[in-house]
């Protein structure tokens, strides 16, 4: 069964566990999170305001931002590839208690309007995360090439408001904009906005946490711009996942799967380009993710004599990194540190 049928195929069986998990829904229960129900609608625990991200990127935010005045669910869970991921009714039913609810937007959560349309949460505050962000141009076919430096197509666009790059969307763009720290930035202006929105009387909180936050990004920024003087400029990753931060840094991204979701795998014909490419340029360091199958690229350090770095995409923590405590800040610096020795920063 192809990719598509699969899909469809989990999309008709949601649709009928949906109407059951509705009809539960109707039939009543308690508030969530305190015992019979007592707080309003979209009040979390002792009051707090009860907000649902997406993904850990902007449930960080909202966590951040938010302090002790939230209470911050992802419906994405831990250690599981975002790309892959789809809703449950038990997520429907998360939506429907919640206050704000907060997506990436640009085509990242393809099933946002249908989540939304089946809680039917008149109240709902809801937060584009890319708001207000010129976004990329997805490449013809989804690809980011085997060669082509990031960020070459042509135009951009900007993220409306509303559910921007949701299922009805017409033109592909690059979802990707949480892995930059300059345009993360923006991301957490518009978390700030929709928690203002729900809770006024948090506004000095909520605008402090943030100003803390956007400073420690903006001092990432900085330090990702000195990229710039390192000796290498290509970087070799799974899946397309650097756009922006390799237009904004000067880079080259080069691609294993080419296309922005990790899928299929690339051809015999395109692995040996690649081992030529990775052979003809002396790149060292192949980057790997976290959340995906790094088959192809150990077949390629193998073939290259490269070694395997990581570069995270930022999308979720790994049960090593929540063990850790590493955190979205962590692994940003974490990424700056393996780009640094890939691109021979420190060996001159």
């Amino acid at each position: 069964m192809g990719h598509r049928s699969w899909r469809s195929l989990r999309f008709v069986t949601w649709l009928a566990l949906l109407a059951v998990a509705a009809g539960m829904t109707a039939c009543g229960g308690t508030g969530a999170g305190v015992p019979g129900g007592q707080e309003d609608a979209g009040g979390g625990t002792a009051g707090k305001v009860r907000v649902v991200a997406t993904f850990y990127p902007l449930a960080f935010m909202a966590r951040a931002v938010g302090g002790d005045r939230v209470e911050v669910t992802e419906l994405v869970p831990p250690g599981t590839e975002p790309h892959d991921w789809e809703p449950r009714p038990s997520d429907v039913r998360t939506v429907q208690r919640a206050r704000v609810f907060i997506y990436n937007g640009a085509g990242f959560e393809p099933w946002v309007d249908r989540v939304l349309k089946a809680a039917g949460h008149d109240g709902l505050i809801t937060v584009n995360a890319s708001e207000g962000i010129e976004l990329l141009p997805v490449p013809a076919g989804g690809s980011g090439g085997h060669g082509g430096p990031a960020g070459d197509a042509a135009g951009h666009g900007r993220a409306g408001a509303g559910h921007a790059g949701s299922e009805g969307a017409s033109v592909a763009y690059d979802p990707h904009v949480w892995v930059d720290p300059h345009l993360s930035q923006q991301q957490v202006r518009n978390v700030v906005e929709g928690l203002i929105r729900a809770d006024p009387e948090g506004e000095a909180v909520y605008r402090a946490n943030a100003r803390r936050l956007m400073e420690r990004l903006a001092d990432l920024d900085r330090r990702y711009r000195e990229l710039a003087s390192c000796p290498r400029r290509e970087i070799v990753v799974s899946h397309a996942f650097f756009t922006y931060p390799a237009k904004r840094y000067g880079l080259r991204q080069v691609t294993i799967y080419g296309n922005l979701a990790p899928g299929s795998e690339p051809s015999p014909r395109q692995m040996a380009e690649l081992a030529q490419f990775i052979r003809s340029r002396g790149i060292r360091h192949i980057f790997v993710e976290p959340l995906v199958n790094d088959r192809a690229a150990q077949v390629l350090a193998a073939e290259t004599g490269a070694q395997l770095l990581v570069l995270n995409p930022l999308e979720g923590l790994t049960a090593q990194d929540r063990a850790a405590g590493r955190d979205f800040l962590a692994l940003m610096e974490q990424n700056l540190h393996n780009l640094r020795v890939a691109l021979g920063c420190d060996a001159r």
